[in-house]
């Protein structure tokens, strides 16, 4: 782990679900209902769930911003 991941509120929400589907507490269709989520997209998640744990959740960008960021140049 690189350090402290903060999550949104609802990026808690679909990690606790993960957790849920993956101990079998609930089934795939629970789980697209509550996501909103297609099953692919939840076996997607899933695996990388248990390959990354928590750091698959938030979006790759919120942990590891763009290298492209915007520079100003202001002529003098």
């Amino acid at each position: 782990m690189k350090g402290i991941i903060k999550l949104t509120e609802e990026e808690q929400r679909l990690n606790n679900i993960i957790i849920k589907f993956i101990g079998k507490e609930i089934d795939i269709k629970q789980v697209c209902r509550l996501t909103g989520l297609s099953e692919r997209q939840i076996y997607r998640k899933k695996k990388a769930y248990l390959e990354k744990g928590v750091e698959s959740i938030p979006h790759g960008l919120k942990l590891n911003p763009s290298k492209k960021g915007y520079q100003i140049f202001i002529k003098i």
